[in-house]
């Protein structure tokens, strides 16, 4: 059981950058953003009021600060899908873990050792050469804008990490989405770009379906899949998500990657897996 919800949660959350980039299509980076942050935000409060029958919300300063750095995260997302392939935006966002640490010292005086610093570097030069196949513009964009969204993820889980002391999953989640859709709704009222917004079912489908499978059931199951496997089992199925993504993607977008990029790629995949299992033996130490 613990292994079809791990699955089922590596499948949703890394279909989502594809349907994310169908977006695109007929929507702008900061609409998608912010139509994905209003869906989820009444899919979590779903939950919440099934779970605590209430409809209580929770401002905080984190549930705040979580919901403007998860809203700041989705446009960085769709930014860095306008540029480069999904697979791509989900192995420049295995770099979350690496972020972690980073801020794990910052904030909670968690300090790494030698050796977790020279995982993480290689797992950032693993990022780069993955992303960069060429000098042009767009590759630069695209893996910017992915670290944008990764470092900008990775400050609002910190948040509801904070917030978790208090509230219960679904609150923080709904609450935090709350915020995140009222801010991206003032960037889309004073942004000077034109608007662009789905007109048909089509495009409408793929953002609720984007926001469901992303947002929602695959966070769920993994929630459900850490019931059943252990960390680490739990670690190595979330790290091989991009290599979902690109299955996925290949249909629609192909699979032109060089063997430079794979090679990167591979040396991400095996730093990140390393700093899992160290993470994981520290905390239980």
């Amino acid at each position: 059981m613990g292994l079809l919800y791990g699955l089922s949660s590596v499948i949703f959350m890394n279909a989502a950058p594809v349907m994310n980039k169908f977006i695109l299509n007929s929507s702008s980076p900061i609409f998608a953003a912010f139509a994905n942050a209003s869906l989820s935000f009444v899919f979590f409060k779903i939950i919440d009021c099934w779970k605590s029958r209430s409809m209580r919300f929770h401002c905080s300063l984190h549930t705040l600060t979580g919901g403007i750095f998860n809203g700041l995260g989705l446009v960085f997302l769709f930014l860095a899908l306008q540029y480069i392939h999904p697979a791509i935006v989900g192995f420049v966002g295995r770099l979350g873990i690496v972020f972690a640490m980073i801020l794990s010292t910052f904030f909670l005086k968690q300090r790494p050792d030698g050796f977790e610093i020279c995982l993480g570097g290689l797992a950032l030069l693993g990022a780069l050469g993955s992303a960069i196949h060429d000098s042009s513009t767009s590759s630069w964009l695209g893996f910017l804008y992915a670290l944008g969204s990764t470092l900008s993820f990775s400050l609002s889980n910190l948040n509801f990490k904070f917030a978790s002391h208090q509230y219960s999953s679904s609150e923080i989640l709904s609450s935090s989405y709350f915020f995140s859709a009222i801010m991206l709704l003032i960037f889309c009222a004073i942004s000077s770009e034109p608007l662009k917004y789905a007109t048909d079912l089509r495009g409408w489908g793929s953002i609720l379906m984007g926001s469901l499978f992303g947002s929602c059931l695959g966070f769920w199951c993994y929630l459900e899949s850490l019931k059943f496997l252990s960390f680490s089992r739990a670690t190595l199925l979330r790290a091989t998500g991009p290599l979902f993504t690109a299955l996925i993607a290949y249909p629609f977008f192909g699979f032109k990657f060089s063997s430079e990029q794979v090679a990167s790629a591979s040396l991400l995949f095996f730093a990140i897996i390393l700093l899992s299992f160290r993470e994981k033996r520290k905390v239980r130490a």
